[in-house]
């Protein structure tokens, strides 16, 4: 036999012998289902809380990563085990960090009207890559409530329409990325890596109606609608 032959041969046998037995990942993935569920049902008590979904996740992820170790200690890749695991992480982070009730859009352009009753209305929106709008004219409303909106930004633009008469707080913060702040007679626009400002709009009432804080990763802030004032 060919040199090049049986190197190609031993290199595919290598390659089988390293993958996991469907039986190992399948027992793997049932125990951490039912351990995350246990976990869930136990924490919940017959009351369902944002914590719930968290400790659920926390404890399938947790045997999913002893799995891991064992498939490792045996020389044998993670396979299935380990896509799960890094979906599980995903989905914890985003359960975890986020409060609950917040919108939230993975990819693409998203447009949200922020109402003026802060009774039930979600407390943030996020989306991961793309452009998220914040409309938040109807803050203009007699009754419009002092609150505080979050927006969290992975990697795009996030645009904020500002209310035409009542006083907002725009916190912005970048890991990398600019600020802009457009409106009638002028326009600010700054950034840079770690990057931090915050500035009222329509400064008319004592105490600002809004507080909206955006989080961004990498990409541009624009608040649109107001003329850009000092801190």
């Amino acid at each position: 036999m060919p040199a090049g032959v049986a190197a190609a041969g031993s290199a595919r046998g290598s390659w089988r012998d390293r993958r996991p037995e469907v039986g190992f990942a399948a027992i793997v993935l049932g125990l951490a289902l039912l351990a995350g569920a246990v976990a869930a049902a136990v924490i919940s008590g017959g009351v369902w809380s944002a914590a719930v979904p968290v400790v659920g996740l926390s404890v399938a992820l947790g045997v999913l990563a002893v799995g891991i170790i064992v498939l490792g200690i045996r020389g044998k890749q993670s396979g299935a085990v380990g896509r799960f695991a890094f979906l599980a992480a995903v989905v914890l982070v985003v359960v975890g960090l986020f409060p609950a009730g917040t919108q939230f859009f993975p990819v693409g352009a998203a447009t949200w009207t922020v109402s003026a009753d802060a009774a039930g209305a979600p407390p943030g929106y996020a989306v991961l890559s793309g452009r998220a709008t914040i409309e938040l004219s109807a803050l203009d409303a007699a009754a419009a409530e002092a609150r505080t909106i979050d927006v969290w930004m992975g990697v795009g633009v996030t645009e904020l329409v500002l209310p035409d008469n009542r006083s907002v707080r725009v916190e912005a913060s970048t890991l990398a990325g600019e600020i802009d702040y457009v409106g009638e007679r002028a326009a600010v626009q700054q950034g840079g890596i770690f990057f931090h400002d915050a500035r009222t709009f329509n400064p008319g009432d004592a105490s600002p109606v809004a507080r909206v804080r955006v989080w961004t990763l990498l990409g541009q802030v624009s608040v649109v609608g107001a003329d850009p004032g000092g801190p």
